[in-house]
């Protein structure tokens, strides 16, 4: 129940996919790792109505899948597209990395969310977009949390929270209200979030807290900002404060200068299930302001928030950790994320375009075809052009230099067996004259 199927095809149909084997002999229940189980695969893919078992052999189960049927071509500003936007684009359709084309749609993909501009209620970036084109702001998955793997999701296609404004022909920005800050004072213009510093690593109460400070220091931050400054020769200095949590996953953004010593660390402690929030990218090290940004997931189930802020300790003798932060906010994510689809007016003399696509991952490894090389899907080789130009033969750029190391080859092997026959046939000789 539930299963995304339609999400499912486009995603095997951009991978390729022809065949998938699953290995029933694999320990789902393995110690220290999360492996889906063999056999809720069968049960998943017996009900997907784009694959077919074909052969079953003991353990091992091989299943066809049903190829997509041939879709329209779009250009996509990146070499790496997020392929969940094919669940808002017509089956078979192929992403094709490249600048704009005349007369073919276009997908034009957000930059990640670190480059986004955070504002005390919004988030908002503005990109480029192609002239004469008409556009419709959509939404596909949620924010990408520290994973790289395509995760297609099925979507409603609106554009949800984001809303889109264009700022001339190839300019426009796209908005989205996240609310306030989910901090009551990370602005840290009230002071310290706590009157004394704690010990968040108080092992045995072996180490005295004198080795601790907190502090606030006015105008040091960019932008003359208040910095909460947070000391520490041993232990933790750690300072805290609760957070209002609305949602699953969340914003966090702050200013961080970590002068000397350990590494700075932050956590959003989900305080009934005693452990930390999971941050999609580690938090910058190194002396100077740094503008940290991440997304974080909440686990489900929990029902209070408090981040902390640490210096820890230092390993090195004589040597005290110290960290400033200042401007921390944390907000509501919108649900989704956006993508904006781009088709082109009419055109009275309309080029037509063909795709040719090489099943073999990209690589700047063939020559032949005079259109435009491409990346395919941000996978696959292919080529885009003309009917003409993409007909032309393919031929593999080092193939002159293979064919003759085969040559090569094959003669060293041809004297070393020549050699060895002679050499064998002497021997032969010598001993019938011995004899």
């Amino acid at each position: 129940a539930g299963r995304d199927w339609s999400s499912a095809q486009r995603l095997l149909g951009a991978l390729d996919v022809r065949m998938v084997l699953v290995r029933g002999d694999v320990v789902a229940t393995f110690p220290g790792r999360k492996i889906v189980s063999p056999a809720a695969i069968n049960v998943g893919l017996s009900r997907d109505p784009g694959v077919t078992l074909v052969h079953r052999d003991g353990p091992l189960s091989l299943y066809m899948v049903t190829p997509p049927p041939s879709g329209p071509v779009m250009t996509v500003d990146s070499t790496q597209p997020d392929l969940n936007a094919l669940t808002l684009l017509p089956k078979g359709t192929k992403l094709v990395s490249s600048r704009p084309l005349r007369g073919i749609p276009a997908v034009v993909q957000p930059p990640q969310l670190t480059a986004w501009h955070i504002s005390s209620d919004a988030i908002s970036t503005t990109v480029a977009v192609p002239a004469g084109y008409s556009y419709r702001l959509a939404t596909t998955r949620p924010w990408s949390i520290g994973s790289s793997i395509p995760r297609l999701r099925g979507n409603t296609g609106g554009p949800g929270p984001f809303r889109l404004t264009l700022r001339g022909p190839t300019s426009a920005t796209i908005r989205a209200d996240i609310g306030s800050n989910q901090v009551a004072d990370g602005n840290l213009q009230a002071g310290l979030w706590q009157p004394s510093v704690s010990n968040c690593d108080a092992v045995g109460g072996s180490r005295s807290e004198s080795t601790l400070s907190a502090k606030l220091i006015r105008g040091a931050a960019p932008g003359g900002r208040p910095a909460m400054r947070l000391q520490a020769a041993a232990d933790s200095a750690c300072e805290a404060t609760p957070v209002r949590n609305k949602g699953s996953a969340l914003l966090l953004s702050a200013l961080i200068d970590n002068q000397s010593g350990a590494p700075a660390r932050l956590c959003l402690w989900e305080q009934n299930l005693n452990r930390c929030a999971v941050f999609a990218s580690p938090i910058p090290s190194g002396r100077g302001w740094k503008h940290y940004v991440t997304t974080v997931t909440v686990s489900p189930g929990t029902r209070s928030l408090e981040l902390y802020a640490y210096a820890d300790g230092s390993s090195a003798p004589g040597q005290t950790t110290t960290v400033e932060y200042a401007d921390i906010l944390v907000h509501r994510l919108p649900t989704s994320y956006p993508v904006l689809i781009a088709r082109p007016g009419r055109d009275p003399s309309p080029t037509r375009m063909q795709l040719r696509v090489i099943p073999v991952g990209f690589g700047p490894y063939w020559t032949g075809p005079r259109g435009d090389h491409v990346r395919v899907d941000g996978l696959l080789d292919g080529w885009l052009g003309t009917p003409a130009d993409v007909s032309a033969p393919l031929r593999y750029r080092y193939d002159t230099a293979v064919r003759v190391s085969q040559y090569l080859s094959l003669l060293a092997g041809g004297i070393t067996i020549l050699l060895i026959t002679s050499l064998l046939w002497d021997i032969r000789l010598r001993r019938r004259r011995r004899l």
